[in-house]
């Protein structure tokens, strides 16, 4: 049984599996059929939020108990800023409990897995080749619907951009062109048809060859030289009267004679090995010095980037002390490194810089910085980190 990731249940077959996502065919429709961006459910779930705090603090408001009446108190006070600081945390518990599934909490959990944007509209970026490659590379050059490898390979967004969905690698998946005209519901035509110019099928292993071919199939031999005619005709050349060149105007006379040719350009084959071929090509002592320095840089990074202090969601709770909570961050982090090794690899290093960022905004909004680091660790490798 494959577990749907947005919707938290579990089906024989999800509609769409990599390694970042897994999403079930309710899902996805849900998504693209009535779209509309993460803001709007988060401002349901606020209101829901609100009226829930406010009759509370209009029972607590008559407590015996003087924390609950000044809690109560500070809440009617100022009852969105109270809202505004706890609505993270809420949600956060609310999307881990799999009974929640309806619409507004599946688009939570799109928007923080990376399918949806919170608002607005995306393109595709300027490097769509080498992201479509990258793509291409991570599901093994093969259609993820039928599998199939010799053939057209297309790279979807499982939320469309035009419903607001992310060029992020978890909203992007490969599929051979049958497949995708089937998702789109009919044919390309030719512009869009066009769109994949990368390469389609695996790269072939580059060979190398000691010795030349007998035909002139070398691509880095330089091509002949352009044949110069001549400036003058047979007859001017006949009727000429052959002069001494005076040695100064030789530049000038051979500057008229040569006319102006183009650099010659070496043609090399367009290849590059994968990255991770040549990190297996390592001996085996020196992938494991880069990897423990991957992950001492890894958690040095993100340790240092931690605020020296982080406001208390709830002022009635003591602030927890720094030690605390750098222990549980350096157990959640050795916690992902375990189950995501290669976050410690060079290949990790943008996955890490994208957690950071994730996890500052998480941080900036309110949330602690442990669920911070736990929920930008599961918006970047796709899977919560408890």
């Amino acid at each position: 049984m494959q577990t749907c990731r947005i919707c938290l249940h579990e089906f024989t077959r999800l509609r769409f599996s990599t390694d970042h996502i897994g999403i079930c065919t309710r899902c996805a429709n849900t998504l693209n059929n009535n779209p509309e961006p993460a803001k709007a459910a988060e401002a349901r779930i606020g209101e829901m939020l609100a009226r829930g705090m406010l009759r509370n603090a209009e029972g607590d408001i008559a407590s015996p108990d003087a924390w609950r009446r000044q809690k109560a108190q500070r809440t009617l006070e100022d009852l969105d800023s109270a809202v505004d600081g706890a609505l993270d945390d809420w949600i956060t518990k609310l999307l881990a409990n799999p009974s929640n599934s309806t619409r507004n909490f599946k688009i939570m959990r799109a928007h923080r897995r990376g399918l949806l944007r919170m608002d607005g509209f995306a393109s595709r970026p300027g490097d769509w080749a080498e992201v479509a490659k990258r793509i291409r590379h991570r599901d093994g050059y093969k259609c993820m619907r039928c599998a199939a490898t010799d053939t057209t390979l297309d790279v979807h967004h499982i939320v469309y951009l035009s419903n607001h969905g992310t060029n992020q690698q978890s909203n992007l998946i490969t599929l051979c062109r049958k497949c995708h005209e089937a998702e789109h519901e009919r044919a390309f035509d030719q512009q869009e048809a066009e769109l994949e110019v990368e390469p389609i099928v695996a790269p072939p292993a580059k060979t190398r060859s000691s010795t030349p071919s007998p035909t002139n199939s070398n691509p880095e031999v330089l091509a002949p030289a352009p044949v110069i005619n001549h400036p003058f005709s047979e007859s001017q050349q006949r009727n000429t009267t052959v002069a001494p060149i005076v040695t100064t105007n030789a530049p000038r006379l051979e500057q008229q004679a040569t006319p102006r040719a183009s650099p010659l350009v070496l043609s090399t084959p367009a290849y590059s090995w994968p990255r991770e071929t040549l990190f297996k090509r390592l001996p085996p002592s020196i992938r494991t010095v880069l990897l423990a320095f991957g992950i001492v840089m890894t958690f040095t990074v993100i340790m240092r980037s931690i605020p020296s202090k982080q406001p208390s969601q709830h002022p009635a709770e003591a602030a927890e002390p720094r030690e605390a909570i750098e222990e549980q961050l350096r157990a959640i982090m050795n916690d992902a490194l375990r189950t995501h090794p290669y976050l410690a690899t060079p290949e990790g290093l943008e996955d890490t810089r994208k957690m950071i960022i994730i996890r500052d905004r998480l941080i900036a909004e309110g949330m602690r910085p442990q669920d911070a680091l736990r929920d930008a660790i599961g918006q970047v490798v796709g899977k919560t980190v408890k």
